[in-house]
């Protein structure tokens, strides 16, 4: 098949979608929706990108970490890429801003029933997720806003496992530009950056929150 019959095929999928979604009256069966719709523009990216992360991944021994600055990958397909390859147990994620891609990957993790807290800024960035109430999808998932400009995400993997902490200057969001990115298989991270978002969530935070 060449590449205009693949696009062909995808403004079909497309189309089938928009008219079944014509009787669709909820918001947010109408977000959800938009996201199934959306899913065909992105999968050929997150398809690419799924294999460059856990490349990666696998270069990481537990306690180790990895370095890089890039713009191969989006952000959200890190999501992704974990979730088809590891157990997860549950995921602490921080952005300043998320765009419709972030919040069709979080739904992938909680329709898995995969406990995420997402720690989000609370000036309203990106203010189609707040008008919208797209962030309402994500079911038992807990959404904080805060001042926020920190960014990681942070899969536990289980108990006697390392965690696979992505931690860097990405926004949940497809629109890559060159990131700073760490990677690192580190339980006292994880736990530095999970407790943060604890702290966050309860209210306990002091204005200087330091690990060493």
């Amino acid at each position: 098949m060449n590449q205009s019959e693949i696009i062909q095929k995808q403004k079909e999928k497309i189309n089938a979608i928009k008219k079944k979604a014509i009787n669709v009256r909820s918001p947010q069966a109408q977000i959800i929706q938009k996201l199934i719709v959306k899913e065909v523009k992105w999968k050929p990216k997150e398809n690419k990108d799924k294999k460059t992360i856990l490349a990666l991944v696998d270069e990481i021994p537990e306690g180790c970490r990895m370095k890089i600055v890039s713009n191969l990958f989006d952000s959200p397909n890190v999501i992704s890429a974990i979730n088809s390859e590891y157990d997860i147990i549950e995921v602490f994620i921080s952005s300043w801003a998320i765009t419709p891609i972030g919040i069709s990957r979080l739904k992938s993790l909680t329709d898995k029933g995969i406990k995420i807290t997402v720690l989000l800024d609370k000036t309203h960035s990106y203010k189609w997720l707040f008008s919208s109430g797209a962030y309402k999808v994500l079911r038992n998932a807990s959404v904080i806003f805060s001042e926020n400009h920190s960014k990681f995400i942070l899969f536990n993997l289980g108990e006697n496992i390392a965690p696979i902490n992505f931690i860097g200057s990405f926004n949940l969001s497809n629109n890559p530009r060159y990131e700073n990115i760490e990677i690192n298989r580190s339980f006292e991270e994880y736990e530095f950056y999970s407790n943060f978002v604890k702290a966050i969530e309860s209210g306990k935070t002091d204005s200087q929150y330091t690990l060493f």
